[in-house]
């Protein structure tokens, strides 16, 4: 028996083509994440760098600012909590001591492990500098999108990836 010719012909050929397309786009997205995966390792990897190299330096320390404490985030222009237009509300070291500090119970610490740092706290938060962390950070170079990512997701011609690292500082005076 033949096959019928009527409304069902070229139906193959339509469902051929949509799946070309789905795939098509697939294989963009998979690219597309791929571009977008390795800038983000480059940058972790420079970011990482750049602290590991200040983590060895004598003077690191000598040329960093005393830590910026943040008692919270006031939200900014696009009403989104934690975005980048926000802005810190700032607290103070002794904010960090009791906010911090006394739920880590230093004294019943002491007892246990003498001699260590989150004790000394308790004494006095001017001492959190014992903390010293060293800060890498690094932005890539505009990573450029497909003509398919640009109109369907990010409506941007490029995205730039950032990295922080944060690093103890080891290098003893």
């Amino acid at each position: 028996m033949l096959p019928t010719t009527g409304r069902r012909a070229g139906q193959a050929l339509l469902e051929l083509l949509a799946g070309l397309v789905a795939l098509l786009v697939v294989i963009a997205a998979t690219i597309h994440i791929q571009r977008l995966a390795r800038a983000e390792t480059g940058a972790w990897l420079a970011a990482r760098r750049e602290a590991g190299f200040d983590a060895m330096q004598a003077a690191y320390w000598l040329r960093m600012p005393g830590p910026r404490y943040v008692a919270d985030w006031r939200r900014g222009p696009d009403g989104r909590p934690y975005s980048r237009d926000d802005t810190p509300i700032p607290a103070d070291a002794a904010f960090i001591a009791r906010g911090v500090v006394f739920h880590a119970h230093p004294a019943s610490l002491r007892l246990a492990v003498p001699n260590n740092a989150i004790s000394d706290l308790e004494d006095s938060a001017v001492h959190l500098g014992l903390f010293r962390f060293v800060h890498g950070h690094h932005q890539t170079d505009p990573v450029p999108l497909d003509g398919i990512m640009r109109k369907l997701i990010y409506r941007a011609d490029s995205l730039r990836m950032e990295a922080d690292a944060w690093l103890t500082w080891t290098r003893i005076e």
